[in-house]
């Protein structure tokens, strides 16, 4: 997580009802997160609430914004022939 106004931002925050604790995890920033990567901080910095309107209205408009749609398409697009060997080997 990042540094905010209210300090460490965690991405995850798990909690155990047994030992009565909550642990906050953090891990390595990715470029393509739909809420705190570079390019949707720097887009909400520009259009400040006509992006999140944006993004409210337009379900796909943060997977554009991204790039996270054109890495989904290219998975898809992505064509490997795999032949699977049904066989066991130790017969």
């Amino acid at each position: 997580g990042g540094e905010g106004e209210l300090g460490a931002m965690p991405h995850q925050i798990r909690g155990s009802l047994r030992q009565f604790s909550l642990l906050s995890i953090t891990g390595n920033a990715y470029d393509k997160c739909t809420a705190c990567s570079d390019v949707v901080v720097e887009w909400y910095r520009k259009k400040d609430w006509d992006f999140v309107v944006d993004a409210l209205n337009k379900p796909a408009h943060l997977e554009e914004v991204t790039g996270l749609a054109k890495m989904k398409k290219e998975a898809e697009d992505f064509d490997v022939d795999i032949e699977w060997d049904d066989e066991d080997d130790d017969a």
